[in-house]
């Protein structure tokens, strides 16, 4: 209840109440206890990158709660195939590589998260069409192409849905949307937010 005062009183802590014991007034309050912070998923960024024997790569682990803010975590253990990585997430491809397409793994807290690492050969003088071998290249399906709103639903259960089931699927998306005026930037925080209730990355551009 509100005292004279004008500060808040609590009656009731922490108690079960029948309802006969409770009467709604004006000057009455009942507060909810918000639930605490709790490790929902983790984040490795970058989500892919493209490198060549012998090259490097950096990694970073994030944690993400219920409500889609960062959690801290505590020490994140690395593994990886197609190369080496060190307990800080920098990731060093084989100098004998023959390329491909490896994965890098993050664990902290019972939780995992999977990074996609793609391996290319450099061409060499003499390499291709007219003189020596075709650097070696994984077959896949690939598209590109602008799908209208209306058939969003429809590209997934016509398309993708018959790949979803596969590891290796990688779907890239780009979004570009007016954002004129003072709604602008307010357009581009939601978007960051429903972003990192995804466990996506959440660097939007506005400009």
């Amino acid at each position: 209840m509100k005292e004279n005062g004008g500060q808040l009183k609590l009656l009731h802590f922490n108690e079960s109440l029948v309802e006969a014991d409770v009467d709604i007034a004006g000057d009455v309050f009942i507060l909810k206890a918000e639930e605490a912070q709790k490790l929902q998923r983790i984040l490795i960024r970058p989500s892919e990158v493209t490198i060549k024997p012998g090259e490097q790569a950096s990694f970073t682990c994030s944690g993400i709660d219920q409500y889609g803010e960062s959690f801290t975590i505590s020490a994140t253990k690395w593994s990886a195939n197609g190369g080496e990585i060190t307990n800080e997430g920098l990731y060093t491809a084989a100098e004998d590589s023959t390329g491909g397409l490896f994965k890098a793994k993050a664990e902290s807290e019972g939780f995992e998260a999977i990074t996609e690492i793609r391996v290319v050969l450099s061409q060499q003088p003499g390499d291709g069409p007219g003189g020596g071998v075709e650097p070696s290249h994984e077959k896949a399906i690939r598209w590109e192409g602008t799908v209208p709103p209306q058939k969003w639903m429809n590209f997934y259960t016509k398309v993708l849905c018959r790949f979803a089931s596969i590891d290796s699927l990688k779907l890239k998306v780009s979004f570009e949307v007016p954002a004129e005026g003072e709604q602008g930037q307010a357009k581009a925080d939601e978007a960051r937010r429903g972003l990192k209730e995804l466990g996506l990355d959440d660097n939007v551009n506005l400009g």
